[in-house]
């Protein structure tokens, strides 16, 4: 079904070059991928000068019900941990680091992301849109696990900011170097919550989920992982598919 106004424009969308994937035959399905990298880059034709606008609804895709990118202002904060123990994690969560950066830029590009490190110390980037945000590389060399620390930096981050905010965080360890106790935290994390603009994304090993209670994350805001590869790889996704659930959110 097809709504259409004379005289209306997109003024919006300016990339996407009007590809459709469910259109193509099925001998180009295997190019698929390469075909959609360079839609996504494509300037739609003729948009300054359109006659005619409007939205298509397709039993195919869900695209009439999920918008592409959101303008609407939001903060991604990003806090990996680069312990000592992390080391024997480096290729997978360097993988997903890029997943994430991704899937932002495909679904938020307009939002603040700031990446926090954290070992004995922490270590914090500023804040740059995500369309400016470069390829994140984590490490694994600050220490113990300061899990406490890293936890209420972000979080008095994401208060002091004004917009809606997202926290993600991983840890393969527990806590061990932490100069705030767990209950400082609980109380941080209580005061966010209520404001109603900070949410969680937290996954850890059962040790460092156990603690992620304690500090009054929400259930469904925790994910055990079990240091295995095959669960990390598992995790990567499902941050992937929480993201885009959250720029939905969002927009």
């Amino acid at each position: 079904m097809l709504l259409a106004l004379q005289g209306c424009r997109d003024v919006n969308r300016t990339s996407g070059g009007g590809f459709l994937p469910e259109f193509l035959r099925s001998e180009y399905r295997e190019i698929r991928a390469s075909l959609d990298a360079y839609a996504r880059q494509a300037v739609v034709a003729g948009r300054a000068t359109a006659e005619a606008c409007g939205l298509a609804l397709m039993k195919t895709s869900d695209v009439a019900q999920r918008p592409t990118t959101s303008t609407t202002a939001a903060q991604i904060i990003l806090v990996f941990d680069e312990s000592g123990s992390m080391s024997s994690h480096l290729c997978q969560i360097n993988r997903q680091a890029e997943t994430i950066r991704q899937q932002l830029l495909r679904t938020m590009p307009d939002a603040q992301v700031q990446v926090i490190r954290f070992g004995s110390t922490i270590q914090t980037s500023r804040s740059v849109p995500t369309r400016l945000l470069s390829t994140i590389r984590v490490g694994s060399d600050l220490g113990n696990t300061a899990l406490n620390d890293a936890m209420l930096y972000a979080t008095q981050q994401a208060v002091a900011s004004p917009v809606p905010t997202l926290i993600y965080l991983f840890t393969d360890g527990a806590e061990n170097a932490s100069r705030n106790n767990v209950y400082a935290v609980s109380e941080a994390v209580s005061a966010a919550m209520a404001t109603g603009r900070v949410s969680y994304g937290c996954v850890g090993p059962r040790s460092a989920t156990t603690t992620f209670s304690q500090m009054g994350i929400p259930l469904g805001a925790i994910r055990t992982w079990d240091g295995q590869r095959a669960d990390l790889d598992a995790v990567t996704q499902q941050v992937a598919q929480g993201i885009q659930s959250y720029a939905d959110a969002i927009a």
